[in-house]
């Protein structure tokens, strides 16, 4: 039986494989040339980025100098791993299960959409010298889309700089070959037989969130609006939603444009994470009433078809990843008994941190510094029963900065090694007689960069190489 110590999801405690060292070492040696040669350009780079967004744009968080390029077998290897921990999901068990997760006012009335129709897994590939190959560490899977444009729009614009890579190492998926191409999926994917005008990106205040450069890319590209959630209305008597504003561009701007008469919404992608809209709730910002109506009355009615609808957010959550047969470190729940658990287990309460099973982006994160202790489990699992779990820390795969050709580090904290967390996104597509098969294809991936002993979550990285940027996988036939 494999300790909670163990990274878990990796082919070490899988059955022997081929050393994977020469992976290791050149994995290393590629990332760390390209952030020597990809930093002098930075500033410039930026510029052009937000200029492509859209004139006078500026990002509300920091850019990593370089994106992450993976060999296209050792990106095999994390597609697989991802492959493996989703597998459990796919089963008439789990599709009974999940649903005592969703609380009713975010509930699907039927059965319609019952799996996301976006996933992603996220991940740190790290490396067992002892044993020669890879380990993977996972924090959680999402089940929202993000970053689906961003990504390759941010890889698109340094291919000048990347000798040897075309738009086709852009992406995973070998049927898609240019910008353009991916384009198109995500518009067949958001739009299905609807129009743009009849189609919404939904979001709870979208001006406000850092994620509205996504937004933007999707309503530059697929001419989608972007829509309050707020704005919404649902008709009382034929159960139709409507809108009267929305983010559109007008040529190369994006404004809110008022409409001259309501516009029905035939088709939402949502975004809006369940816990704001509970804050906006408590509130008073949004009525309880008016969110039935839209959430579960435009189903049960037939009026509007979801991309995705705000359950999806708990299908795949920190919750439904407990009890994973492929998910190591497992996750344990924050209960009055956790303590004695994990002494019983050689563990202390610091060798992991607490996160709540429902919040997003890391937020609530506790013991980043080491201060969880006995005392702090006790008082979390009496003041949040069943909300909380535990998860223990697994390695980072670090390599110093004092190889980076040009960087000098201003401070002792700066000479920490870095490391990059890693995501992959999914789309998925239930089908079969029992609607349990899904088909995932693999859309684009993300990588995150932070210092060893830091959480990868930007929201907590203070440094230069703070943000993210696409996944660049070396063109087929190369090593």
């Amino acid at each position: 039986m494999e300790s909670e110590s163990e990274a878990g999801l990796d082919p070490c405690h899988h059955g022997r494989v081929n050393d994977q060292r020469e992976l290791h070492r050149r994995l290393h040696e590629v990332q760390v040339d390209l952030l020597g040669r990809l930093r002098p350009g930075r500033d410039e780079y930026l510029e052009r980025l937000q200029e492509g967004i859209h004139p006078g744009y500026v990002f509300p968080w920091r850019v990593a100098e370089s994106p992450a390029i993976v060999s296209r077998e050792v990106f095999e290897l994390d597609v697989a791993t991802m492959r493996r921990l989703l597998a459990p999901y796919f089963t008439t068990e789990f599709r009974g299960r999940y649903q005592d997760h969703v609380p009713a006012r975010f509930r699907r009335p039927d059965d319609s959409g019952w799996f996301p129709r976006f996933v992603a897994t996220d991940f740190q590939r790290a490396f067992d010298s002892e044993q020669g190959c890879f380990t993977w560490g996972v924090p959680e899977i999402q089940s929202f889309p993000g970053n689906l444009l961003l990504k390759p729009e941010m890889l698109r614009r340094r291919l000048g700089e990347l000798p040897g890579f075309s738009e086709a190492d852009l992406f995973p998926d070998p049927d898609i070959t240019t910008f353009d191409a991916y384009v198109d999926l995500l518009r067949e994917i958001v739009l299905g037989r609807c129009e743009p005008g009849e189609t919404a990106i939904l979001e709870l205040d979208p001006g406000q969130q850092t994620t509205l450069v996504d937004m933007l890319l999707f309503a530059k590209h697929l001419s989608v609006p972007i829509v309050n959630l707020r704005d919404v209305t649902v008709d009382d008597v034929t159960g139709e939603a409507w809108y009267r504003s929305a983010i559109t561009f007008q040529g190369d701007v994006p404004r809110l444009q008022e409409e001259s008469r309501p516009r029905r919404l035939r088709r939402i992608l949502c975004r809006a994470l369940p816990d704001e809209i509970d804050d906006a709730l408590k509130a008073g910002r949004l009525d309880p009433l008016a969110l039935a109506r839209l959430f579960q009355g435009t189903l049960e009615r037939k009026t509007a078809e979801w991309v995705v609808h705000p359950q999806d957010f708990f299908v795949l959550s920190k919750e439904t990843l407990v009890g994973n047969p492929q998910h190591r470190p497992a996750l344990r729940p924050v209960t009055a008994d956790l303590s004695e658990e994990l002494e019983r287990d050689g563990l202390k309460p610091s060798d992991g941190v607490v996160k709540p099973f429902h919040r997003a982006g890391g937020r609530g994160l506790v013991g980043l510094d080491g201060a969880l202790d006995a005392g702090k489990l006790g008082e979390m699992a009496r003041s949040d029963p069943g909300g909380l779990v535990w998860q223990a820390r697994y390695a980072a795969d670090g390599f110093s900065v004092e190889r980076i050709p040009g960087y000098a580090p201003a401070s002792i904290d700066e000479h920490r090694p870095l490391y990059h967390e890693l995501r992959l996104m999914w789309s998925a597509e239930a089908f079969g007689a029992l609607g349990v098969d899904v088909n995932l294809r693999l859309l684009s991936g993300l990588s995150r960069w932070a210092r060893v002993g830091d959480a990868a979550n930007a929201r907590f990285q203070r440094m230069p190489f703070t943000g993210t940027q696409g996944i660049l996988v070396t063109p087929r036939g190369d090593g």
